[in-house]
This record gives C-alpha cells, structure tokens and sequence, in this order.
C-alpha cells in the first residue's frame, strides 16, 4: 500500500487514528481487506509494555495483528549537527 497511490487515483488513504471520551488512543489504524491494524508510535527504543494496552478496543472488530513503532536514534546521531533527531525506526513489536 501506496499512500501516494491512493490519492493519484482520487482515492483517501485507508488509515486512521482512534481516540474515545475515555482518552483512549491508537496512533494510525490500517485497514487492508476489511481488517484493522493498530500501530502505536513511540519515540522511545524502548517502548512499555502497557503501549498496547488500547488496542483492546479494536477486540470486536476485524482486526489483525498490532505492532509498535519505534523512533531510535541513528548510529553516531549528533543533536547538534541534525535536524530531525530520530529516524523510523523498525517494528519493533508484533503482537
């Protein structure tokens, strides 16, 4: 999937975020073949545990595997000679 590509066919992108009156919050959902796929982004290379903990609002919905996405900083990062500090990291998580 092609964000770019959706759009060059006139097309919205089938990606989403979810936030409840709760304070609940999942950072961009996915959807692919009616199936929802949470992500949740840290900038943290060491996420917590509890990152995950809203996906559970998703349990009654098709949704498929969640992943966490981590931000690390590149090998040999100087803050003062860089302007964007992190880099994406990888998948760091598959639930």
């Amino acid at each position: 999937m092609y964000i770019k590509s959706y759009y060059n066919d006139g097309r919205r992108p089938p990606l989403y975020y979810y936030r409840d009156s709760d304070k609940k919050e999942i950072d961009l959902i996915i959807e692919q073949d009616r199936i929802l796929y949470p992500v949740e982004i840290k900038k943290s290379g060491i996420p917590k545990k509890d990152a995950i903990r809203h996906f559970s609002v998703l349990e009654k919905k098709r949704s498929g595997r969640g992943a966490v996405q981590c931000h690390l900083p590149l090998p040999g990062f100087d803050a003062h000679r860089q302007k964007e500090p992190f880099c994406p990291g990888r998948i760091d998580m598959m639930l």
